[in-house]
């Protein structure tokens, strides 16, 4: 099954889809500058002992079968404001941050777009253009191993990277992100900024043929033992 959008995304839900279920990306379309939002299943907030340390404070506060044991005679007994608050005991913090990672900007000439399409299938994104004449074709999936951009047609083409996390390095398309040790859920009437700590770091590779045929390899390292 084929799914067709005639225009690029004009924000973040009308994006597309592609993954391989540790890397995924949202593909947003168009010519012009051209956004690929990348995410990693192992970019969270938090410390890699983070939930050892949370769970052995729920336990301390009396947590576990017994208190379960408590809280069902306290319900049978009708006593419900008990059973309620014997059921605080089983409540931890909250649990670490999903973050964005990285997004990866192409930009290419203005033209015509003949719009998106995502093979249900083969979870491939590929996208139809005109530009000074010549037929260019845009094609993002993933791999096993990495994130694919492949663009065909002999138009000029540069590509950039950027973080909303922290920034420690960059060497051209290699960046260097850390990780905020301890993020608050955005809900939160007065939410704290990010902590940065001693916290995890993630390498982020972009590698880049030249042609009339690109392929974009994006590569990521995030730590695999971030916690959540």
């Amino acid at each position: 099954m084929r799914l067709h959008w005639p225009s690029a995304a004009a924000e973040w839900t009308e994006a597309l889809p592609v993954g391989n279920g540790r890397l995924g990306a949202m593909v947003f379309g168009g010519t012009g500058r051209s956004r690929v939002q990348v995410n990693d299943a192992t970019v969270w907030s938090g410390t890699a002992d983070g939930p050892a340390r949370a769970l052995s404070d729920v336990l301390a506060t009396g947590a576990g079968p017994d208190r379960l044991g408590q809280v069902r005679e306290a319900v049978f007994g009708g006593e419900l404001g008990r059973a309620t608050e014997l059921l605080m005991s089983f409540e931890g913090p909250y649990s670490q941050t999903f973050l964005p990672y990285v997004d990866l900007w192409i930009t290419l000439p203005e033209g015509e777009s003949h719009g998106r399409t995502l093979d249900l299938g083969t979870g491939v994104v590929t996208e139809r253009m005109t530009i000074d004449g010549v037929d260019v074709v845009r094609r993002v999936w993933a791999s096993e191993t990495a994130l694919c951009v492949e663009i065909t047609g002999a138009v000029p083409t540069d590509v950039e990277i950027s973080t909303p996390l922290r920034e420690v390095s960059r060497d051209g398309l290699d960046l260097v992100i850390e990780i905020p040790v301890d993020s608050a859920p955005r809900h939160e009437p007065q939410v704290e900024a990010p902590v940065y700590g001693a916290g995890e770091r993630g390498t982020v590779t972009v590698k880049v043929t030249e042609g009339e045929r690109w392929l974009l390899r994006h590569r990521s390292t995030a730590p695999a033992n971030a916690a959540r």
